[in-house]
């Protein structure tokens, strides 16, 4: 028994000890992870690593700066060297309606030899011929535009000074002395069946303003100018709720670059043909300060182009103090029609316009082609009201008189 107990004892030594060993070799493998584990991370966040790293990502950011720097400028250079051929400055002359002063290339319009030969180039310069009946001048008429990639833009005729705002407006001689009135529909063509009543309802004498994004904006146009309506462009300018409110992508904004906010015009002024001028954004930012140096404002003047100023505030400046100093086709708004759609509202602003009319012998309202507002102005071009006044197209307010 006691031979039994001993060798009992003996494995049970043997089975603790190797449990031990067990234990050990564990707890030695865990230690050595462990040492690994810290060596790799003092490895990875040691000083030398950091440095390394920083200075590799400084030299890829040191290299597009560079590489930035010096591909800005043939870049910016490239898209200046079209500036130069963009604006002209129209100067008034005694005894002449405009005169260009700084001229650039015009426009050379393809003819073909009747006589069979090759077609040969030429420039003309045709009088603007008005149907007597209220038809406009088919458009575009030669010598008034170039053609660049954003389509047919505007520009000045230099042979006898004509401009897109005489050759497109709509021909008017006033009929009565009564006060003059002026009505402009902004925004044309996003609705079609809005702009439809517009067209075809309403006096030819109401003028029309299309919305550069307008979807068949020309054909649009196009109806408008058939039908005897006097086009204008608007175009979209930063507002006083921007960007929480953006006028889209063709916005010109107060900060942008020259070259941004010319390109954007631009891409307005070649979507369609005919129109007089432009209208300026609603409830737009821009100051007196700011039109002095807005090289739009005078590359709108420059193509001989007329601008109407939506903002009646006098804080509000576009073009004003440029077209009064330069005799530049030129309307401020004196009131908007539909703020308020309500009818109380709405006849509340036109009584403020008759008032305005009759004091100073003509006004201008602009209204958006809401459908309250359409009916707005049909039923008040029917009222007894309406005959003491004498409805114009917005060119006979802007335009210069002496």
């Amino acid at each position: 028994m006691s031979e039994f107990q001993a060798v009992l004892d003996e494995e049970m030594d043997k089975a603790v000890d190797e449990v031990d060993g067990e234990e050990e070799l564990q707890a030695e493998k865990r230690e050595r992870k462990k040492i690994q584990l810290n060596f790799s991370l003092s490895k990875f966040f040691s000083i030398p690593s950091f440095i390394k790293s920083f200075v590799f990502w400084a030299l890829i950011l040191l290299s597009i700066f560079i590489w930035t720097h010096f591909s800005a400028d043939s870049t910016s250079d490239e898209f200046k060297s079209r500036l130069a051929s963009k604006t002209v400055t129209i100067e008034r002359n005694e005894g002449e309606t405009y005169r260009v002063s700084e001229i650039y290339n015009p426009p050379i319009d393809v003819v073909s030899d009747e006589s069979g030969g090759e077609e040969t180039s030429s420039v003309s310069a045709t009088p603007i011929k008005q149907n007597m009946a209220g038809t406009l001048t088919a458009a575009p008429v030669p010598g008034l535009y170039e053609s660049l990639p954003e389509g047919i833009i505007p520009r000045a005729r230099l042979e006898d000074g004509m401009t897109p705002f005489e050759a497109y407006k709509k021909p008017y001689s006033a009929q009565t002395r009564k006060p003059k009135i002026a009505f402009v529909a902004v925004d044309a063509g996003l609705s079609r069946t809005s702009t439809d009543r517009l067209i075809k309802e309403m006096p030819e004498e109401i003028s029309l303003a299309f919305s550069p994004y307008a979807p068949g904006i020309k054909l649009l146009s196009d109806a408008a100018r058939k039908e005897g309506h006097e086009t204008w462009m608007m175009l979209p300018l930063e507002n006083e709720d921007y960007p929480k409110h953006d006028p889209g992508p063709l916005t010109l904004l107060v900060t942008a670059s020259i070259e941004q906010n010319h390109a954007r015009l631009l891409s307005i002024m070649g979507r369609a043909a005919g129109y007089v001028g432009v209208i300026s954004w609603e409830d737009h930012v821009y100051t007196p300060k700011d039109a002095e140096t807005s090289a739009a404002i005078q590359q709108i003047f420059g193509r001989g182009l007329g601008v109407i100023d939506s903002s009646p505030s006098s804080m509000r400046d576009f073009g004003r103090r440029m077209a009064y100093s330069n005799e530049f086709p030129f309307a401020k708004n004196n009131f908007w029609l539909d703020k308020d759609l309500t009818p109380g509202a709405m006849r509340a602003q036109l009584k403020k316009l008759e008032d305005l009319a009759a004091a100073r012998g003509e006004a201008i309202m602009l209204f958006h082609p809401y459908p309250k507002s359409i009916d707005t102005i049909q039923g008040w071009m029917k009222s007894r009201a309406a005959r003491e006044y004498e409805v114009v197209p917005a060119s006979f307010i802007a335009q210069y008189n002496d």
